[in-house]
């Protein structure tokens, strides 16, 4: 009931205030022609995300996307992530997480998948880093700067991220 009371009152009177995370869209879009599958699994409800997705331009580079009422428990809880693998027909393994928090990283962890952070959510390096950040970046612009020295850059993407593969 808290919680149903929270999701009511932030979208009422909050959400209207959330600004764009700055190079989200340029973020997914170069994922996107990299040849990445692109899941946004969020432990935040429909509204919020469905909010975010819109502010964000996200809605032609998103494979698909996960929020709250599809999993009995939001992150550190692995479950959010591994909905958005199943969805876009990829091993945790072969995906790679990008979040900015610690529980991004514990959910990324639980599941074998490399966890990228950005330091927009208020955690220090280390922090980022002791829950599994395999790279961590002021914020997703940075990521762009140093692409081809990222591990977005530098990874292979795997077969089963293809398209083909997953049409088979």
């Amino acid at each position: 009931a808290i919680s149903k009371s929270h999701d009511e009152v932030f979208l009422k009177k909050y959400i209207q205030g959330v600004a764009p995370l700055p190079a989200a869209q340029e973020f997914s879009a170069r994922l996107k022609e990299a040849g990445f599958r692109v899941a946004l699994a969020s432990s935040a409800n429909r509204g919020e995300v469905d909010h975010y997705v819109g502010i964000l331009s996200l809605q032609d580079v998103l494979d698909a996307r996960v929020d709250k009422s599809e999993v009995d428990q939001s992150k550190p809880a692995p479950t959010v992530f591994e909905l958005a693998c199943n969805k876009i027909r990829v091993a945790p393994r072969d995906a790679i997480a990008v979040g900015d928090s610690i529980w991004d990283g514990e959910a990324a962890k639980a599941l074998g998948m490399p966890f990228v952070a950005v330091r927009t959510g208020g955690f220090d390096e280390s922090g980022l880093r002791s829950a599994g950040a395999i790279a961590v970046y002021p914020n997703l612009k940075a990521i762009l700067l140093a692409w081809d020295a990222s591990p977005f850059g530098m990874a292979h993407v795997p077969a089963s991220a293809t398209p083909e593969r997953v049409r088979k």
